[in-house]
């Protein structure tokens, strides 16, 4: 996800992916002894809702973090951007029992390094800006969740090299409709790096880190309407079964917004719906331009 000045929206994984959040801290844990010394929870403090920003606030009175934000002209955002977050005296098990638990509506990644807090965060903020070939300068959200494997798979290579460095493993939460897992991107481990390298935003890499906020609006309207029928905590599982209802009003040949939209909401709020005759013959009529979609409900 990139953040414009002016703002705009946010290879392969290792050797373990798509791991169910219960089974993590011990793949951490393992992580720790085989891969790094370093344990670290990233944690962005901008998309937090009230409750969870008090609960998060909460917790950090006995850890220690970084703000990964920490250009001058955007002081006023500091509080409200990314924390590098790590136990005192490296003390892992108090971090995995505290945050081990949580999903992504709290933890962004887990990264496991072997470089020391103050030299990592420093490294972080070198990448804190993303380039036009023009020379516009964006904010670039790389620990958001569906920004990182992004950069990883389409970013320049000696950017992906310098920029991944020091991280032997970057664990970031993904969803399906169903539940939330964890995927591995190993790194380099490195201690070392050479000098700081730009990201240069090609036509390929900001195709891919386009963000469409419509599903995002839609979920947000749902939960409004139908507060507790999500059946899950998970924010990423939550829009994951709402982009689930829009493709498949894709598929229906729905093309207006208006109408995926009205096809998202009946399915949500009676999924038995789609089988109905009356309903598929609204939906062809949509389809096909004859009526919109909203006229089921008119006519009913």
């Amino acid at each position: 996800m990139l953040e414009s000045e002016q703002l705009i929206p946010s290879g392969p994984p290792g050797r373990t992916s798509n791991i169910r959040l219960e089974n993590l801290p011990g793949l951490l844990r393992d992580d720790l002894e085989h891969v790094a010394p370093h344990l670290y929870v990233l944690v962005d403090m901008g998309r937090l809702r009230g409750d969870l920003r008090e609960e998060v606030i909460k917790k950090l009175d006995y850890f220690k973090y970084l703000p990964l934000l920490d250009k001058p002209q955007y002081q006023h955002l500091k509080p409200f951007g990314a924390f590098l977050v790590f136990a005192p005296d490296d003390d892992h098990a108090a971090l995995l029992d505290e945050w081990g638990g949580c999903d992504s509506e709290i933890v962004s990644a887990w990264l496991l390094s072997q470089s020391q807090p103050r030299w990592l965060a420093a490294h972080f903020r070198q990448g804190t800006f993303a380039y036009e070939p023009d020379g516009t300068r964006y904010l670039l959200r790389y620990y958001d969740p569906k920004t990182t494997p992004i950069l990883h798979r389409v970013a320049d290579r000696q950017w992906v090299r310098w920029f991944f460095g020091p991280v032997a493993a970057w664990w970031y939460p993904v969803a399906t409709p169903a539940h939330e897992s964890w995927s591995r991107i190993e790194g380099e481990g490195k201690l070392a790096l050479s000098q700081r390298k730009r990201l240069i935003l090609t036509e390929e890499l900001l195709d891919a880190l386009q963000t469409d906020p419509f599903p995002y609006h839609v979920l947000n309207a749902l939960e409004q309407e139908f507060p507790a029928s999500f059946g899950s905590n998970c924010y990423g599982v939550r829009l994951a079964q709402v982009e689930n209802l829009l493709q498949a009003g894709k598929e229906s040949g729905l093309e207006m917004r208006d109408d995926q939209f009205i096809y998202a909401r009946a399915i949500f709020e009676n999924p038995a719906r789609a089988g109905q005759p009356d309903w598929q013959a609204a939906v062809q009529n949509a389809a096909a331009g004859k009526a919109p979609l909203s006229a089921y409900f008119t006519q009913a």
